[in-house]
């Protein structure tokens, strides 16, 4: 995790692989951010997260529209998600993202599937 989220790689993310981010805040506080970019014809939703305590007030949705308008709706948007995280690919399938694939995935010294979810 450290290097996923190091000011490293996030500078590179943004500098060199040209994912863009948007950060949610409430009051003061940081509370949540999506990340996105283009790749072979989709738009890629990277990252999201929110606070827990934040869920169920239509932040998700609006970070979703919001890559959705950056980018155009004329491009599919695609994501993984991990196969056990119910909650989150309930979210994406009430914001019309279908299952595309199911994939295995190393992220440092582990081993897990994910879901490829599309929403065209």
């Amino acid at each position: 995790m450290d290097g996923i989220y190091s000011p490293v790689t996030l500078a590179a993310d943004i500098g060199e692989r040209r994912h863009q981010y948007w950060l949610v805040t409430i009051g003061d506080r940081d509370v949540g951010y999506v990340s996105a970019y283009i790749e072979s014809g989709r738009v890629w939703i990277k990252k999201l997260y929110l606070l827990s305590e934040t869920r169920g007030r239509g932040l998700g949705k609006a970070l979703v529209q919001t890559v959705a308008d950056q980018f155009g709706a004329h491009l599919p948007i695609a994501l993984n998600v991990n196969d056990g995280n119910h909650s989150a690919i309930s979210f994406y399938r009430s914001q019309g993202f279908e299952v595309e694939g199911h994939v295995p995935v190393r992220m440092g010294a582990y081993d897990f599937h994910d879901y490829i979810m599309v929403k065209r």
